[in-house]
């Protein structure tokens, strides 16, 4: 796991990726980087990496887990994100998206003390 980060909307698991250039998502989910100048190559899409984390947590918490790809490197530019099955989010714009994500369950400090101490638990 890159981030975990625990808010009133359920967990938001955060998979961070240091890509510069062009990355292109196409619409069979793969992803490319490269162009104009750029050597073109594949890139290995982050979405079976997130899922099997999905999975593990999902195995000990019971609230919504909100899966993102973060982009670290400012100088990385998304094309087709909207091919993406997990939303992907460059670092500058993840706190607004972390804050203005919109659930029908809130938890409360309880609930979110308890996934906290439920994930260190298990944590190796």
């Amino acid at each position: 796991y890159d981030h975990i980060i625990i808010g009133e909307q359920g967990v938001f698991l955060i998979e961070t990726k240091n890509y510069s250039g062009e990355i292109t998502v196409d619409s069979m989910g793969n992803w490319i980087r490269g162009g104009n100048d750029e050597m073109i190559k594949g890139e290995r899409n982050p979405l079976q990496q997130v899922r099997r984390h999905e999975k593990v947590l999902r195995s000990i918490i019971n609230v919504p887990i909100i899966s993102l790809i973060c982009l670290a490197n400012p100088q990385a530019v998304i094309r087709g994100g909207e091919n993406s099955k997990v939303p992907i989010i460059k670092s500058d714009l993840l706190v607004e998206y972390i804050e203005s994500y919109r659930s029908d369950i809130v938890l409360t400090e309880e609930e979110k003390l308890k996934c906290k101490q439920t994930i260190e638990k298990h944590m190796i």
